[in-house]
């Protein structure tokens, strides 16, 4: 060039075109089998290469583009078991482009899974013992079993079970296998067979038939159990077992009587009634039953009751008649009220009568019947203190021995001649004199039976009875209101005795009887009206008596107690507490109390004022007071007290106090 001054030279290049790739250098190899479905397309990098096309598919002829990528290696998506794939890596630089060479690869065969099989009934239940068949091939052994299988879709079914029906499998088939699965084939149970009268023993109707005999029937198809239903009629069949054997024996059955049976099969839920049959068993067998009595000689006696079974059957020497092979207990009647005793029963009894069989009581004589309690009653209460002791009279005695005490032990271990032994007297007496006796006491006695020709004696029993308690005489002084009147005097047969109190009744003990009391006819400022009940009066338990007294005049005024008239300073707690209390005079039988925080109004205040606080006895407020509630500090208060009873009223005079500041 020719320079003729500064100046630029540039040089130009022309880009070559990238390498090509090829199998060196990539992976998998060219051609390669048993490829993991996981690999990666690898090549080696190519000279002047900017960016790699990555080309697959399943022929050489079908490639598509799956990546355009700068690095030297590229992960497919997806890759298939046992499939051929192909594939090319295209270069480029800058709008120059080399195809690259078409390799190829195939992928490794799947791998093999397990399929377990199992079978059940519809309840869920195992069952084994099923056939198995995987597309059509049976597979060994039966439920549970398993086998080898490849992916993909295989169709699984099961064989005949006998007893059941195949029903649904799970998974449904036909089934994608994409690992080891449990295949179950489900079975539904068939109902079972019915049990008749085929095969059944005792025939149907049949009669004359062992009381011991069992029920047979013949074996039901597919039955796991057997219920068992017997009755005396058709509608009214008992379940008397459950088993899973083919005969059950009855625990009884009875003589000349038709039953009814039948037998329902059962299995896994499902039942099946079976035929009702019916049979009737032999007639009832008997023996004879005789009765005799004899005396310790052996001599025969006669007259006394035979029984069986507690049920009388005739006086001896009598007979009856009792089923073969039954067991009967036979007696005879041992009259208490007779001398003769059963010593002894031959045979002894209870029994079997297998054939006619003679029951022999042989009767000696014995000691004299118990006596029984005639009068008092046994824990008899509230008796008068002196009583008739009676019982009642037994055969074969001559005498009675009475015995009379406070004491249980002593009366029952007492003996003749004692100091608990009352008496002794000759049969027939049957009643003694128990001579005074204390009040509130229980008192025991005994009656003992005597036979002096014997020499025996039968001991009684101990019984008892209670008198009355002393009793007791609530004295009261009651005026026109029914308050308590205090300190009236009070006479007994004209002889003062004490006084009536105001806060509970004058009590006096007398005896069982008549007795008279007595009051004053005035006392204080009352007069006395009645007397209740009326004197001489007969006291036989607790008694009340009332002097009724009336009052002569109005009363008097009440008069204030606390706080006192005109009070100041009042403290409202000491009146929440005391209270606000006055006295009354004689013959008060009820006051009005009237409150408020007005003089005018308090004074003139009436029963429907709401001063009026309320109308009260003195035996309703025996304190004489009464509460005011919310009273407040520094306050002027008044009150008022009226005294009545049935001669008239007194009215009060207006009081006041007042509260602390």
């Amino acid at each position: 060039m020719n320079v003729t001054g500064a100046a630029t030279v540039t040089g130009t290049y022309n880009r070559n075109a990238p390498g090509q790739v090829t199998a060196l250098g990539s992976t998998p190899a060219n051609g390669g089998t048993g490829i993991s479905i996981n690999a990666s397309l690898v090549w080696a990098t190519a000279n002047c290469a900017d960016t790699y096309k990555v080309y697959l598919g399943p022929s050489a002829a079908s490639l598509t583009l799956v990546n355009t990528t700068t690095s030297t290696t590229y992960k497919p998506a997806t890759l298939n078991y046992s499939t051929t794939y192909y594939w090319r890596v295209d270069t480029e630089n800058k709008g120059r482009a080399t195809t690259g060479a078409v390799l190829s690869f195939t992928t490794e065969p799947p791998p093999a899974f397990t399929l377990s099989f199992r079978s059940q009934d519809d309840a869920g239940v195992t069952i084994n013992g099923a056939s198995v068949t995987v597309d059509g091939v049976a597979v060994t052994g039966t439920t549970p079993n398993s086998s080898s299988i490849t992916l993909g879709t295989h169709t699984v079914a099961f064989g005949n079970l006998s007893c059941y029906t195949t029903g649904p499998i799970n998974p449904t088939q036909p089934m994608n296998v994409t690992g080891a699965a449990t295949v179950t084939g489900t079975y539904n149970r068939n109902a079972p067979g019915q049990v008749t009268a085929l095969g059944s023993t005792p025939a149907n109707g049949g009669t004359g038939i062992s009381i011991n005999a069992s029920l047979v029937w013949a074996t039901a198809n597919c039955a796991d159990t057997y219920k068992v239903y017997l009755g005396p009629s058709a509608a009214s069949l008992t379940l008397v077992n459950t088993t899973t054997s083919t005969t059950y024996k009855p625990a009884t059955l009875n003589y000349s009587t038709t039953y009814y049976w039948r037998v329902d099969t059962e299995n896994k839920g499902r039942a099946t009634t079976g035929a009702v049959l019916s049979f009737t068993t032999e007639p009832l067998p008997i023996v004879t039953v005789n009765f005799q009595t004899q005396d310790s000689s052996g001599a025969d006696t006669a007259g006394v009751m035979a029984r069986l079974d507690g049920v009388d059957i005739g006086t001896t020497p009598t007979s009856t008649t009792v089923n073969t092979g039954t067991s009967h207990n036979a007696s005879f009647f041992d009259d208490p009220t007779d001398c003769n005793v059963l010593s002894n029963i031959s045979p002894g009894q209870p029994m079997t009568y297998n054939a006619n069989t003679t029951v022999t009581g042989t009767f000696i004589s014995g000691p004299p019947p118990k006596a029984t309690v005639v009068s008092p009653l046994v824990g008899a209460t509230g008796l008068y203190p002196y009583q008739t002791l009676r019982w009642n009279t037994t055969n074969c005695t001559n005498y009675y021995h009475i015995y009379l005490g406070t004491s249980y032990t002593g009366v029952m271990n007492a003996t003749l001649g004692d100091a608990y032994w009352l008496t002794t007297t000759p049969h027939p007496n049957n009643a003694v004199n128990s001579g005074p006796l204390a009040y509130g006491t229980t008192y025991y006695w005994r009656v003992d039976s005597y036979n002096s020709t014997t020499v025996q004696t039968t001991k009684g029993d101990v019984w008892w009875f209670t008198t009355v308690s002393k009793p007791k005489v609530f004295i009261d002084a009651l005026d026109d209101m029914n308050n308590r009147i205090h300190a009236v005097p009070v006479y007994y047969s004209g002889y003062y005795i004490g006084i009536t109190y105001n806060y509970q009744s004058f009590i006096v003990d007398v005896d069982v009887g008549s007795h008279t009391f007595g009051f004053n006819s005035v006392y204080d400022c009352y007069q006395r009206d009645s007397i209740t009940p009326s004197q001489p009066m007969n006291v036989v338990a607790d008694t009340s008596l009332i002097a009724k007294y009336l009052p002569t005049n109005r009363p008097i005024a009440a008069s204030p107690s606390f706080p006192p008239n005109n009070s100041t300073n009042v403290l409202i707690s000491q009146l929440q507490t005391s209270g606000i209390s006055f006295a009354i005079s004689c013959g008060t039988s009820s006051f009005d109390i009237y409150f408020g925080e007005n003089f005018l109004n308090v004074q003139n205040a009436t029963t429907s004022s709401v001063e009026y606080v309320g109308t009260y006895t003195p035996t309703e407020r025996p304190g004489l007071n009464f509460f005011i509630s919310n009273l407040i500090n520094d306050k002027d208060y008044y009150w008022r007290i009226d005294a009545k009873n049935l001669r008239g009223s007194t009215k009060g005079s207006i009081w006041s106090f007042k509260t602390a500041p």
